[in-house]
């Protein structure tokens, strides 16, 4: 099915949700532009077997253009700098950063699957193994590491989902990390690095969803009655005690 079957002709909007910015699709336009949160996973297993989950640090973004008649999907991955935790040499935390080398370039099929290639560089920005962080030269990083997306977009919601290929991290070029080269060298050796990320880019107006909860009630607060007191019960007097008639003396007979 193609993507401008399902395009609206209606003006351009944005709609922006709690895990990601979506850019819609003007009626005149001829391709999306897309400006989304990226959500999702970045693993470094380590040779040892151990791994470091970097994750994908909030203010990771995708910044590219979705061309709606050939489904060309091209962009930026940009991965926001972040720290994982770390055991060797010592308990301590590495700071990294993810370098894009180039751009990301891919398709959305007909049959809404996903393929996207991009290049990153993991870049080690400081160590810190509990006496403060000590910074790397910008030259310790490993790259590029080219890898391949494959994945799914939900034409109802706009959101694509992909995974990346395992990848081997390749070595560090000499003295890259100043003093600490042979430990990180040593840490990363024979190590491998695995993405999976998310994020939204829609073609269609989706209208908003109708509401359909119950509203919320708000509880008036508790009041206390004043108190009253019962009007004092006055009790009807007593009926005043008439006075006897005086009775008339007969007169005597005096005949």
């Amino acid at each position: 099915m193609k993507l401008s079957a399902r395009v609206s002709a209606v003006s351009a909007a944005v709609a922006i949700s709690a895990v990601s910015l979506v850019a819609m699709l003007p009626a005149s336009a001829a391709s999306v532009d897309i400006e989304s949160n990226l959500t999702g996973a970045l693993t470094v297993k380590l040779g040892s077997g151990e791994e470091l989950a970097l994750g994908v640090p909030a203010g990771s973004k995708f910044v590219g253009t979705l061309d709606d008649a050939t489904g060309g999907l091209t962009g930026n991955v940009t991965i926001a700098s972040g720290t994982v935790p770390i055991t060797s040499p010592a308990a301590g935390t590495l700071a990294f950063s993810m370098i894009e080398d180039g751009q990301a370039v891919g398709t959305i099929a007909a049959d809404n699957t996903v393929t996207f290639t991009d290049s990153q560089s993991l870049r080690l920005d400081s160590i810190d193994l509990g006496t403060g962080p000590v910074a790397f030269p910008e030259t310790c990083k490993f790259g590029p590491i080219a890898m391949t997306y494959t994945g799914t977009y939900d034409p109802d919601t706009g959101v694509i989902k992909v995974t990346s290929n395992t990848v081997n991290v390749p070595r560090l070029a000499t003295d890259a990390c100043g003093a600490f080269t042979a430990i990180i060298q040593d840490l990363l050796n024979q190590s491998t690095v695995k993405a999976s990320l998310e994020f939204t880019a829609a073609v269609e107006v989706i209208e908003p969803p109708v509401t359909t909860e119950a509203p919320v009630t708000t509880m008036a607060p508790a009041t206390t009655a004043p108190a009253t007191t019962a009007p004092a019960t006055t009790m009807p007097a007593a009926p005043r005690a008439h006075a006897a008639r005086p009775v008339a003396a007969t007169p005597k007979y005096t005949g």
